[in-house]
Formats: C-alpha cells, sequence, structure tokens
C-alpha cells in the first residue's frame, strides 16, 4: 500500500486544512466533510478498513456555476493525502462526470459502462450528475445501477450531483440512494451577496490587485445587472467579472504611463451602466419622464405615506407591496426602478436597489427547485425592489402537479409577508391577466394594497420620447423634426388604444433604427459629423424590422409613410 501523508507544498492533512479549506466562502457542509476526511484517516489506516471508506458514497446538492470541479479536486486531494484509498495515486486530479442520460432506459448500461471505464483508466473519484433522473428515482434500471456500484466500487470513490433543491426533494433523492447505499448529503446553498463579494475578494487578492468600498460597490451593482440580465452563474460569473475588473485596469494604466495595483472607481468607469442616472434624486428622475402625472403623484404620496408611517412608532409597519398594470412600453419598469431610489431617499428601504425577474424566473426546472430559486431571488431584494414582470404567468386555474408557479407564489407570499417592512414587491402585466391573477390568489391580493394602471401614451407623449431619445451630440434638422411629428400625429386611436401597442419600445425600436441609418449615410456621404434628416427616418420606417415588429403584434396599421 502506498499514500501521500503531504501535498505537493509539504502540507500536513491538518495544515492543509487551516490553509485551503477552512478560509473557503460557504459550503459548511462540504468543510465538516473535509475536517472528518482528516480525522478518521489514521484510524482507518490503522484497522485496515479501507473497503468501509469505498462504499461511502456523497450526494453534492450544488448549483450550476458554483465551482463544482474545485470541490472534487480539494476533496480527491485530502483522499489521496491521507491514505483513505488502498490505491495508488494517478497523477493529477482527473474526474469523470458521467453525463446525465437522454434514453432512461439506457441509464444502466451506458452509466455502468463508463463507470466501469473510468475504473480501468485508474480514476479514483468519480462525480455522477444524476440531475436528468431526479423523475426516474422508481426506475429500475436505477436500482440495478446503484446495486452494480456497491458489488463493484472498491477502488474509487463516487460522488452524486444534483442541484440545490428544498429540502423535501432533496430528501427523496437521498433516501432512494440510501436504499443501497451508505450516502452522505452534502448542501452547497447558494452564496448570498455578502460572501459572494467576500469571494471576489479572494480572488481579487491572488492577482494581487485590491480596491476600496467604492470600487466594491460598483462590484455589487454589476452583479445585481447580471442577474437581472439572467446571466448569473454564482462563482463562475464572479470570477467572469473580476478578471474583467482587472483587465479595465490594465488598459487604464497602459494609457495613463502607469503602473498601479490599486483599482479605483475611476479605473472602473463603465464597469456599470447605470451611472448616469446616480447622478439624480429620485424626484429629478421622475421628472425626467415623458406623461405620466396621474402615475407620478401617486407614487409621492406612498412613499411620503409610508415614511411617515415607519417613523411613528405608535402605527402599524405598512405592507409596500404593489401592482403596476398596463400595456407593453408604458413606462412600469422605469418607475418601479426610481422608486427604489426614492424609498431609500425616503428611509423606507435600506438599500434601494433594483432586482428584476420575469415571473417564470422564479420557477425552477426540477420539482423541488422553484421554492430555493425564489427564496435566494428575494433574499438578493431584501432592502430593495424585487420587480416581477409578466407576474400573472405564475397563476393557472388548473391542477397540473407540476406547475411550478403555484410554489413560487406559495415562496413569494411567505417573503413578502415576513420582510414587508425592508422589502418591495412589485407585480407587473397586463391589466386583464393581472386581475385575473389576484382574483385567483386572495392572499396575494391583500398583500399588495396599492394598484396603479399606466395608461398607453399620447400621440405628443410618443413624440416627445422619440425626440428626448436624441443624444446632445447628435444634431437633427427642422425637416427631420416635422417628419417624426407628422408620423406620430398620423396613428390612429384605435392602434393606441390597443392592448398589444408596445408604446416606448416601439418609440425606441424605430429611433435606433433612424440612427443605423443615419450612421451608414454618413459613412457613404463622407460626412464629418452626425446630422439626422428626413430620409433617415423614413427608411427606419419603412424598414423590415419595423414591419416584421408590426406583423407580430397582429396590428393594423393605421400610419406610416407611403
Amino acid at each position: 500500500m502506498e499514500f501521500y501523508k503531504t501535498t505537493e507544498s509539504g502540507f500536513s492533512g491538518q495544515k492543509y486544512y487551516e490553509t485551503y479549506i477552512e478560509p473557503m466562502i460557504g459550503a459548511d457542509d462540504f468543510k465538516k466533510l473535509m475536517k472528518e476526511f482528516i480525522d478518521v484517516a489514521p484510524r482507518i489506516r490503522d484497522d485496515d478498513t479501507y473497503d468501509i471508506f469505498a462504499h461511502q458514497y456523497y450526494l453534492f446538492a450544488i448549483g450550476d456555476g458554483s465551482d463544482i470541479e474545485d470541490y472534487l479536486k480539494t476533496m480527491r486531494e485530502v483522499i489521496s493525502m491521507n491514505g483513505l484509498m488502498n490505491m495508488l495515486r494517478v497523477d493529477g486530479h482527473e474526474t469523470l462526470r458521467v453525463p446525465p442520460q437522454k434514453d432512461k432506459q439506457q441509464l444502466f448500461h451506458d452509466a455502468s459502462t463508463n463507470f466501469a471505464s473510468a475504473i480501468r483508466k485508474g480514476i479514483n473519484l468519480i462525480c455522477i450528475d444524476i440531475t436528468e433522473w431526479m423523475s426516474e428515482l422508481k426506475n429500475p434500471d436505477l436500482k440495478r445501477f446503484l446495486v452494480f456500484l456497491e458489488q463493484n466500487c472498491t477502488r474509487a470513490v463516487v460522488v452524486f450531483r444534483i442541484p440545490y433543491l428544498d429540502a423535501e426533494s432533496m430528501n427523496k433523492v437521498y433516501e432512494t440512494l440510501s436504499d443501497v447505499l451508505t450516502v452522505r448529503l452534502v448542501k452547497f446553498p447558494p452564496l448570498s451577496m455578502d460572501q459572494l463579494i467576500e469571494y471576489a475578494k479572494t480572488k481579487l487578492s491572488k492577482y494581487d490587485y485590491e480596491t476600496d468600498d467604492k470600487g466594491w460597490e460598483l462590484f455589487r451593482r454589476r452583479i445585481i445587472a447580471e442577474k437581472n440580465e439572467g446571466k448569473f452563474y454564482e462563482k463562475m460569473t464572479v470570477n467572469k467579472l473580476v478578471r474583467e475588473m482587472v483587465y479595465q485596469k490594465q488598459c487604464a494604466d497602459v494609457r495613463r504611463g502607469v503602473t498601479e495595483n490599486f483599482i479605483s472607481a475611476e479605473d472602473m468607469a463603465g464597469f456599470v451602466t447605470d451611472e448616469e442616472e446616480r447622478e439624480y434624486t429620485a424626484d429629478e428622475l421622475m421628472d425626467k419622464l415623458v406623461g405620466l402625472s396621474e402615475i407620478k403623484e401617486q407614487i409621492r404620496e406612498i412613499a411620503q405615506t409610508i415614511a411617515y408611517i415607519k417613523k411613528e412608532k405608535t402605527l402599524e409597519s405598512p405592507c409596500i407591496h404593489m401592482r403596476f398594470s398596463g400595456n407593453p412600453g408604458t413606462g412600469k419598469t422605469t418607475v418601479a426602478r426610481i422608486l427604489g431610489k426614492l424609498l431609500k431617499e425616503n428611509g423606507v428601504l435600506s438599500k434601494g436597489d433594483f432586482f428584476e425577474v420575469t415571473g417564470r424566473n422564479l420557477c425552477g426546472s426540477y420539482i423541488g427547485q422553484t421554492a430555493p430559486l425564489t427564496e435566494r431571488i428575494c433574499r438578493d431584494a431584501y432592502g430593495s425592489v424585487l420587480f416581477i414582470d409578466e407576474a400573472y404567468s405564475l397563476y393557472s386555474d388548473g391542477a397540473d402537479s407540476k406547475d411550478y408557479g403555484k410554489e413560487a407564489l406559495v415562496s413569494l407570499i411567505g417573503e413578502m409577508e415576513n420582510h414587508r417592512s425592508d422589502f418591495v414587491v412589485i407585480m407587473a402585466g397586463y391589466s386583464d391577466e393581472m386581475k385575473e391573477l389576484m382574483n385567483g390568489n386572495p392572499g396575494l391580493a391583500s398583500r399588495m394594497p396599492y394598484n396603479m394602471e399606466f395608461p398607453n401614451y399620447s400621440r405628443e407623449e410618443l413624440t416627445d420620447i422619440f425626440f428626448s431619445m436624441i443624444p446632445g451630440s447628435v444634431e437633427y434638422s427642422d425637416a427631420f423634426a416635422e417628419s417624426v411629428r407628422d408620423y406620430f400625429a398620423a396613428i390612429d386611436t384605435d392602434v393606441i388604444e390597443q392592448k398589444e401597442f408596445s408604446n416606448a419600445r416601439f418609440v425606441r425600436n424605430l429611433f435606433e433604427l433612424t440612427l443605423s441609418k443615419a450612421i451608414v449615410r454618413k459613412n457613404a456621404e463622407g460626412e464629418d459629423k452626425l446630422c439626422l434628416l428626413p430620409q433617415d427616418f423614413e427608411l427606419a420606417c419603412s424598414s423590415r424590422s419595423v414591419t416584421q415588429l408590426m406583423e407580430s403584434e397582429k396590428r393594423s396599421i393605421g400610419f406610416g409613410f407611403a
């Protein structure tokens, strides 16, 4: 028998734990398991009970982007350096992840074949992703595979992997595996915002760079932006942002001809995109909005009322969740973002950030995934505004047991009630669908006392919105302004009032096309300065993009250029 008492760095097991494992952010279950391995290793070696250790299995409940490969490498290092497997060490830290099986009938054959092949290669830590098998827990082939493992797993440690689910669902998988195997459930809860920042600090320090509180505030806001865009993958995304942060700093130093390892807020210019809004108060941002006079008045009254009630200790803490009803492009998202800032300035919210999801973003892909997902999204938004667009998509009046929308609503209502004093949920969507959602969920409606109806913009307001989008650096001719006004003035009333009209979204789409046409013309004519002309606008109006947009909304167009 041969085993390694120290790592390549010469550390003993205990020193390795103190240096590399104990400082890990989160992953408390994993850290306890590694400490247990190190502590029990001498007894296993003395008693020569390697077969007992080889028949221990592990169920990792961990989300995507959480660096499972790093945990597996650490686990293998601890096993190898403490001589916990009666085998020769294989160079490197190779692990095998058996892919999920699309054809459930091939589960036993493919998984057992892949496993046997890994053993022959000398791989002694094997991770089997059983995410796609969670709906097949009663499949006889799954039990056959577990029996196969128990009979053949004497030279490898096996880790099963599933997503992080609610406790009941994780326990169902655990109990299924435990019918045949000795299994330890190891949970990796999603990291909180503070933990993500702490993790980012450790990664930044490894590059020998540092920043201050202003820099980390920008980093935090960038994480929020990534989450709002639906592309956040925990540690993987944080690693990406840290690398981006360092590279941006290096480029800034090269331009200035300096070499510094401190990253200032100025070095991170452009790292977040909402810097301009930060320069204005909520009232100033509200005043910049076109139209919405009644909505603005309601918002200000609500903010002042809630602030007063919170200051008066004798009054019951108010429920401040809201409903925003109206058609697309009527300013619901923009107003919700400003509302968070306004409530922060009035002392109602502690942070005033803005988190945006759709109703279906709260729903998981597997049974048991929805509740922890909804709770994590809400936890991120404590002290801030959680804006749920298309909230009506959570409601179904059917009896489908796999309707995760109902599960999301149950979790959401609990969060709204338990954190009502420093957390605002705003549900938004079409007026009729929002009424149906509230009628079908009395408990939800009673927790959302404020309802605001966002009307479609008038022709004049649509025109003003278009001109407000033109940057100060871009000029336009009088003839161009006249063409724009004539165009919007010609919109039929039936078009403006219909449910599917996309309002400001349509205006933005039209403006961006106009700008694109003007830039192409400018470059072709070799002009030095960009000036918008009537032909730019007319080409945009007649472009396929605008035509297809109208067709997709099944709208009868009563306006435009011949």
